[in-house]
């Protein structure tokens, strides 16, 4: 008998999602790898989020690149922030959005990342891995996090020390 997959989540599309997502993650990994020298904060973010449509992005921010150290902290916070909101947040709902805006002073990005349109949330009892992973990649970035888990959807901001 052949194995199953619906049962196992909400939406019954579990195998569609683990391929949109590993598909996410390729895009971002040949950025990274294709270019030596820098890599686009906004490029690299709309390649994490591709397998949910770039209409349910909204992004603001000034148009900038930064090295390969930096980029490769970046693509595994947008990619646990994203894979947080198709899991728990405003991406498991099919009207859900997410907005995410910076400012960029040459040295310091100042991020802001909101969900709205998701379930009703609650600050988590304990952290997962992925909440471990974002958190480990803030502070690899010389940075500060603070998250806020509002019942209308979860916030976080960070300032982050990027290298060119």
């Amino acid at each position: 008998m052949p194995l199953s997959y619906a049962s196992d989540t909400p939406n019954n599309n579990f195998l569609g999602d683990i391929s949109g997502r590993l598909r996410s993650i390729q895009h971002a990994n040949e950025l990274l790898t294709g270019k030596a020298q820098a890599v686009n904060v906004k490029e690299l973010l709309l390649k994490e989020f591709a397998a949910y449509g770039e209409d349910r992005l909204h992004v603001q921010g000034p148009d900038f690149d930064v090295g390969p150290e930096s980029a490769r902290h970046l693509a595994l916070l947008f990619h646990e922030l994203t894979t947080n909101a198709a899991k728990y947040g405003s991406l498991s709902r099919p009207d859900g959005t997410v907005f995410v805006d910076w400012q960029w002073n040459g040295v310091s990005l100042v991020l802001t990342w909101n969900e709205h349109g998701g379930p009703n949330i609650t600050s988590p009892d304990k952290r997962g891995f992925g909440s471990q992973l974002i958190e480990a990649s803030v502070k690899s970035l010389s940075g500060v996090l603070r998250q806020n888990f509002r019942p209308d959807g979860f916030t976080c901001s960070m300032n982050l020390q990027l290298s060119k």
